[in-house]
């Protein structure tokens, strides 16, 4: 138990950008629910990888750019949206492009000081 204590060591700000995961069952749709430069969390449907699988998630921040990051499960557990009982998972970028992370961190920064 952390009792309250943040762990986090990068801020993390909402964002809902539509995601496609890629695990050994196929391609999963969902969306974010935050980000930081380090992870995020998603919102999925159906099914998900195992606590500590590796896999890869194709991020659509807008419709003219495309992340395609390699994640690291860190937490999962079901929740109700809009009445519907989805699977948020917390996930740890294991390999993410320079480029894409320095969007992130801009992004991340704007919105800490609004």
């Amino acid at each position: 138990m952390n009792f309250g204590i943040e762990r986090r060591h990068h801020p993390r700000v909402a964002v809902d950008w539509s995601v496609t995961t890629t695990i050994s069952k196929g391609a999963i749709k969902g969306k974010t629910s935050n980000i930081s430069i380090s992870g995020l969390a998603l919102i999925i449907f159906s099914e998900m990888p195992d606590i500590g699988d590796e896999f890869q998630v194709t991020i659509k921040p807008s419709e003219d750019h495309e992340m395609k990051v390699t994640c690291e499960e860190i937490w999962s557990g079901n929740f109700i949206v809009n009445e519907s009982v989805c699977i948020g998972i917390g996930v740890r970028f294991t390999k993410i492009s320079s480029r894409d992370r320095q969007i992130i961190a801009t992004l991340v920064a704007a919105y800490q000081t609004n």
